[in-house]
């Protein structure tokens, strides 16, 4: 449930363009219920709060810096997580282990998803 929620409040769309996305107010809000919980064991948590609070130099989509910081100190405290850290501080391009981790398995042979 964890990956969907990121999934849904992804700052960069799988497909169609930013209007797509839930807005930044709600998914703060989603970022700091989040936050208040003990969901330490989630293997998808640290995943789902980098797409949520990921930086795109896109006004409409980024979170306030604030609420960004706040994602780069709770990853920080689960024990680092270097490359997302560094998509919440300043945009750029996943890695291919990344994207299969969003996208949730490898994409047929030919087929790609533009995620930025």
């Amino acid at each position: 449930m964890i990956w969907a929620l990121g999934r849904i409040g992804s700052r960069v769309p799988m497909n169609g363009n930013a209007q797509s996305t839930v807005s930044t107010n709600c998914v703060a809000d989603w970022l700091h219920e989040l936050f208040k919980l003990q969901l330490d064991d989630v293997k998808a948590l640290p995943l789902s709060v980098m797409q949520m609070a990921r930086c795109t130099d896109d006004r409409l989509t980024d979170l306030p810096q604030k609420t960004r910081d706040e994602a780069i100190k709770y990853l920080k405290e689960m024990g680092g997580h270097d490359p997302l850290i560094e998509l919440i501080q300043q945009a750029g391009k996943a890695d291919h282990d990344l994207r299969n981790a969003i996208f949730g398995e490898q994409l047929p042979l030919g087929l790609s998803a533009n995620l930025v």
